[in-house]
């Protein structure tokens, strides 16, 4: 009766059924409700503690000893990368946008420049890279990687083209001023000047990069001045004149093309997307709170000094104008009613004070030169590189499919999936033909790995491995200074310096022959910003942030997107108004 009991089921009718034991089983097996909110919640818990540590609160190496950089000299060191030539151009812009658009669209500018920074380390908290090409390659792969490496080398080409406009306006007062006595400089004279002073400060490029970087504090003293300079002469001016005339009231744009061409100086201003990792990665203790600090500080102080700097230039150079017209006499800064692209044009060759600001910005500006010849070589040399190793790499890739060997493209280099074969691939199978892991075998088999000697301890040679295909996405190494670069010599009994200071001397012609022709630093401004500063300030950071940010940071995503579209947008009009300027030229 027990037997019966258990093995046959009453149904309400009153008949029998057979029993389902997999019934019986989902009901033993069935999570209770309790369980699986503490699951999700678990789930979640776990999820948002991933993203709080991928966004840098607890990062492996959160507590590294090379960490040793404080919050004020971080915010210090980053402001001085930031600040450079364009201070000198931001009147003009101001001019050109109007007082009231002009601090509206810079207060805009610097606001979309707080959030890309940060998503740059929050794309390299995720990815693990330390430098901006590191970070796209990572988010994108090897075709970003190269538009990174061109976008590196445009910037770093066209800006010493500006300095070298920028220290031709400020030299020749000086050189009138002080050795031809008031006699005015002749067209080839300003023009065999700056190429003098180009070819003499070239050969700075063969010393260490930490050695011409040490004068980078005197970049932000040379700004002090000058907005010293600028505050009491712009007062002197006003004083002098009574109340302001109404062209020194608030204005508007006068047009919207004269906005479009204001905004690229705005952008090139903010610039810094390339020093920030390195600074960061110093820091010490990069939480989430330092990150938002060093990037707020330096941010909010960069938008103080340039608003003051720009309001006041502007407001001297309109003040001067119209002193010169009701003297009956054309103002210094050129046509009238027009403030120059260069700010220090505005104020007469024999002003003492202003001579100081000038001559500090002179060697501020000489020695940032052969600072970014240094880079433009080398982007020069790895964008070639890397074309190199990608076309030798897709026609290896291709001879070996073809014969059927098991080291195709279609075996993952680190033995997991999602890493494109590219660089790292190419070297990591340079790596195993020459035996880096150890072992006869020669590589890593399949399987059993029977055969060909001892078989390598795995996690050394994965180690070793993945340390090979990481070399191939770092930055390279800095340029050798006078010593290495003998004992190199030394080594391979052949000079090693003189192909890289022949390759700088060509860099330095094909600029100078730009600069020469080239009277206003507004164009290089405007096609610098237009396109280059505007694709990487505005839309690699968004998209890289997009492509391996945190999920559930619903919020920043949205803003990522919203500056993505804008900046694209605001490019390609920008583009189209400077390509628009050029043709009018």
């Amino acid at each position: 009766m027990q037997t019966f009991s258990t093995s046959i089921r009453t149904n309400s009718t009153g008949s029998t059924t057979a029993p389902n034991h997999n019934d019986y089983r989902s009901v033993q097996n069935a999570p209770s409700p309790r369980l699986v909110s503490e699951h999700a919640a678990a789930e979640a818990e776990r999820e948002e503690e991933e993203c709080r540590q991928l966004h840098g609160l607890n990062g492996p190496d959160f507590y590294s000893q090379r960490r040793t950089t404080q919050l004020r000299p971080a915010v210090f060191s980053l402001v001085n990368t930031v600040v450079g030539g364009g201070t000198l151009s931001l009147a003009y812009s101001f001019q050109k946008a109007g007082t009231v658009i002009g601090t509206l669209c810079l207060a805009l500018v610097c606001l979309a420049t707080d959030f890309t920074l940060f998503a740059m380390i929050s794309a390299s908290r995720r990815t693990g890279e330390k430098s901006y090409e590191g970070v796209m390659k990572a988010a994108f792969g090897t075709p970003v990687q190269l538009l990174t490496i061109f976008l590196v080398f445009s910037i770093c080409f066209l800006t010493p083209v500006a300095y070298l406009i920028l220290l031709r306006g400020l030299l020749t007062p000086l050189v009138e001023a002080y050795i031809t006595h008031g006699q005015p400089l002749s067209f080839l004279a300003k023009q065999l000047l700056i190429c003098g002073l180009a070819l003499f400060l070239t050969p700075l490029t063969l010393t260490s990069v930490g050695t011409i970087g040490a004068l980078a504090i005197f970049s932000m003293a040379a700004i002090v001045i000058l907005a010293l300079v600028l505050g009491l002469r712009s007062y002197q001016c006003l004083y002098t004149n009574g109340l302001p005339s109404p062209s020194l009231l608030p204005s508007l744009p006068p047009s919207l093309p004269s906005l479009l061409s204001a905004l690229p100086v705005f952008v090139a201003s903010f610039l810094c997307h390339f020093n920030l990792l390195p600074v960061y990665s110093e820091l010490r203790f990069p939480t989430r709170d330092r990150a938002h600090s060093l990037i707020h500080f330096t941010m909010g102080s960069t938008f103080i000094l340039y608003t003051f700097v720009g309001l006041l230039g502007w407001a001297y150079a309109v003040c001067r104008d119209n002193e010169a017209s009701e003297g009956g006499k054309e103002g210094e800064g050129g046509e009238e009613g027009e403030v120059p692209d260069n700010l220090l044009l505005s104020f007469p060759s024999n002003d003492p004070l202003v001579n100081v600001a000038r001559a500090a910005l002179v060697v501020v500006l000489s020695f940032c030169f052969p600072l970014l010849l240094i880079p433009c070589r080398d982007a020069l040399i790895r964008l070639v590189g890397v074309v190199m190793v990608e076309w030798k790499g897709g026609r290896a890739g291709g001879r070996e499919g073809g014969r059927g060997e098991g080291r195709g493209a279609k075996t993952p280099l680190l033995g997991g999936g999602g890493v494109e074969e590219g660089e790292e691939g190419e070297r990591g199978r340079e790596f195993q033909r020459e035996g880096g892991g150890g072992g006869g075998g020669g590589g890593r088999r399949e399987g059993g790995g029977a055969g060909g000697g001892e078989r390598p301890d795995d996690d050394a040679h994965g180690r070793s491995i993945k340390a090979a295909a990481s070399a191939a996405s770092l930055p390279p190494p800095p340029p050798l200074n006078p010593g290495q670069a003998e004992q190199a010599d030394q080594e391979q009994g052949r000079p090693r310096w003189l192909p890289s200071l022949l390759l700088t001397y060509l860099l330095v012609l094909f600029i100078l022959s730009v600069a020469v022709q080239v009277d206003s630093v507004a164009t290089i401004w405007a096609v610098l910003g237009s396109f280059a500063c505007f694709a990487v300030s505005f839309i690699l950071p968004p998209l890289a942030y997009l492509k391996v940010g945190c999920p559930r940071q619903k919020i920043k995503r949205l803003w990522a997107w919203v500056i993505c579209v804008v900046g694209m947008v605001m490019m390609a009009a920008c583009t189209v108004q400077t390509i628009g300027d050029l043709l009018e030229v």
